[in-house]
Parts: structure tokens; C-alpha cells; sequence
């Protein structure tokens, strides 16, 4: 099982989340990275641009736009497991893993309402309706974040993006990255700044596509016009994860599997869990591995909550009630989804949170060094 399931400790956003707040006098979580230890050394301001799916495969497929970020590389890391936002934001922010945190991937099985839903959106994954109450995935699975770490120093940080807080709405990374430069020459010290994109356009248009250039570009030039600006701020830019071309499985099609099955697959549509109706986990075992055992592996709950695949540390007493029966982790392109059931997906032609290498790749670029 272990040759599958690999957990690149330290040298991941975990770790780099770690550096940052050894760096600001925050007791660290996990190790650090010795790198972005020396890196940060004798920086009192230190800004992190987030740009969603900007991963090092996607890095490499567009280089004619995104020289920028290779030249000026630190180092090479790995996003956590699995390799999709919910889990990996969340990991940098928290600087714990997965298995600690319980936010183990984008959608999760919630006892209370009786069907998966998206926990960093607060919605029901079946029908994409908003939930009665607004985060929900914060409120059974709290963690203080290292912006709010990070001020109980006494230092001044904070997180500026689209979707949180005071900055709610504003969709122009101009913007984002204009209140980010007002907020340093301010007293600020710290500031994560997220973007959604070239994620959203990824998705869309799959890995190498003029329609991702254009936003590598749009990130290029805010980060160069923040830099000069802020001479005196260090600038990291990292991805929360990578991406590749992908493509869908109608498990409808398969009916010795989809006649086991409880509800939609969920997790992820490249680490799915299964929940399956009762006594049916033979026989969902045997379908599966007869039509999908040359590239995906599985396991059971059991067995990938007691792996370092979430990662390590305090497991969250949640996480057992967020999975189904079964996880199965993907080698190939293959997405699963089950028309069968209910359920808010999209066809997507880029895609992530699987185990392939490119998926899981992501640089740390810094700038003002």
C-alpha cells in the first residue's frame, strides 16, 4: 500500500506554511523548510501571492508566458494529498495536514444533512444548493489560521481574497493586488493574497490553451508591478496545486459497480470515495478492481485514514464520518462520476487531486529577495 499512498513530508506547502510562522515567532505545527528558513532571514515584510492551479507541470507546458516564475524559482515542493483546493489551502493556512484538520478534499460526507457537500463553498454537492449554515465545514472543523497565528504576535497580517472578508466581490487581480500594496506600506507585515485563477480557466480549457496564457500573463504583470512597488517586501508566489488533461468515467455505464453504490461518488472525481448500500462492499470491491485496477488503486476507509496519505500528525475525530467505505486513488486521466445519482459536477477538461507526479508539483518563486 505505502509504494501508492506517499507523503512528502517537510518539503511541502505544510512545511512552507511552518517557515512562515517560525519566521513571525509562531510555535511551528510541523518542520519547516530550511530553504524558506534562510530565504526569510532579515525580512520584516513578507507577502505570499496564491495563484489557484498555477502548478510547476502547468508552469512548464506555457513557458513562453511564464519565464517569470522560472527564473525566478527557489525551489521545487509538493501540494498535500489530495492535491485539490479545499485540502490544500487549507493545509498552507492552518500549516497542519489534512488528516489533522478533517478538510481531507472537496466534498465530504456530512451526517447531519444526509448527503455530501462542498465544504469550502458550504453547499450541498448534490444539488449545489447553498446549506442552511454559512460555513459549515468551518464551523465542525475550526482551525485558527496563520494570519490569525501571526497577529497574536503582535504583528499585523492578513488575508486579502475575492471570497472572504472585506474584499468579498472585488474580481480583478489588479484589485486584490492594489489593496495588498495599500495594506504593506501600512504596517503590515504579512499578507496571504489568494487568486482563483489559471485554476478556473484550467478547468475550462484544459493545460495549454491561449485562454491560460492570458491569465499567466495578468498574474505575471501584477506580481512585477507589486514587486517594484514593494521593494521592500519579499514576494512568494506558490500554487495550492498543479493540474492535467483529463477524462470522465460514467460509472452508469458500469452497473456491477453503480448498482453498489449508496449516492454520488465524492472527495474528488480523481480520489473518489465510495459510500455503498449495505452488504455490498464485496461485490463493489470485485467490479471495481476487474474494470479499473490498471490505474487506480483501493482502499478502505480504514485503511487510507491509518496511511500518511492525508498526511500526519493528531487525526481529526471527524474525518471517519466524512468518508464512505471505500477511496480510490487514480494514476490515470480518469475522472468518476455516477449519472445515476444526483449530483453538482461539471465535464471539465483540466483537472487534479490525483497521484500523478504533475498533479502534485508546485514551485516556490520569490521575488525582492
Amino acid at each position: 500500500m505505502e509504494d501508492k499512498i506517499r507523503i512528502d513530508d517537510k518539503d511541502n506547502l505544510v512545511g512552507l506554511s511552518n517557515s512562515i510562522l517560525k519566521h513571525f515567532d509562531v510555535e511551528q505545527f510541523h518542520p519547516g523548510i530550511e530553504a524558506i528558513d534562510e530565504l526569510l532571514q532579515n525580512k520584516k515584510k513578507v507577502v505570499v501571492f496564491l495563484f489557484d492551479g498555477l502548478g510547476e507541470y502547468v508552469i512548464e507546458q506555457n513557458k513562453k508566458v511564464s519565464g517569470w516564475m522560472l527564473n525566478n524559482k527557489v525551489l521545487s515542493i509538493y501540494s498535500v494529498n489530495p492535491a485539490t483546493t479545499a485540502a490544500a489551502t487549507t493545509s498552507f493556512l492552518s500549516g497542519k495536514y489534512p488528516i489533522e484538520t478533517g478538510w481531507l478534499g472537496w466534498s465530504l460526507y456530512d451526517e447531519e444533512e444526509g448527503f455530501p457537500i462542498e465544504i469550502l463553498r458550504s453547499r450541498s454537492f448534490v444539488t449545489g444548493e447553498d446549506l442552511a449554515v454559512k460555513d459549515k465545514g468551518k464551523r465542525d472543523m475550526p482551525y485558527k489560521n496563520i494570519v490569525e497565528l501571526i497577529n497574536e504576535k503582535g504583528h499585523n497580517a492578513k488575508i486579502i481574497s475575492p471570497f472572504v472578508g472585506e474584499h468579498k466581490g472585488k474580481l480583478k487581480i489588479s484589485k486584490i493586488a492594489s489593496i495588498c500594496g495599500d495594506f504593506m506600506k501600512n504596517g503590515g507585515d504579512f499578507a496571504y493574497v489568494y487568486w482563483p485563477d489559471p485554476d478556473a480557466t484550467l478547468h475550462s480549457y484544459g493545460v495549454k490553451n491561449h485562454h491560460v496564457q492570458k491569465v499567466i500573463r495578468k498574474c505575471r504583470r501584477q506580481v512585477e508591478k507589486f514587486s517594484k512597488k514593494n521593494k521592500d517586501v519579499l514576494v512568494l508566489v506558490i500554487a495550492d496545486h498543479g493540474m492535467i488533461d483529463v477524462q470522465y468515467r460514467d460509472l452508469a455505464q458500469y452497473p456491477d459497480i453503480d448498482n453498489c453504490l449508496d449516492c454520488t461518488p465524492f472527495l474528488d472525481s480523481r480520489c473518489p470515495s465510495f459510500k455503498l448500500k449495505p452488504g455490498k462492499e464485496e461485490e463493489f470491491k470485485k467490479a471495481f478492481l476487474k474494470h479499473f485496477s490498471f490505474e487506480a488503486t483501493l482502499y478502505t476507509k480504514e485503511e487510507i485514514l491509518s496511511s500518511s496519505y492525508f498526511g500526519i500528525g493528531e487525526p481529526n475525530p471527524k474525518n471517519a464520518d466524512r468518508l464512505g467505505d471505500y477511496v480510490a486513488l487514480i494514476d490515470g486521466p480518469d475522472c468518476f462520476f455516477s449519472s445515476t445519482y444526483p449530483c453538482n459536477i461539471r465535464i471539465l477538461k483540466g483537472h487534479h487531486a490525483g497521484m500523478d507526479e504533475r498533479e502534485r508539483r508546485i514551485i516556490v518563486a520569490a521575488f525582492n529577495k
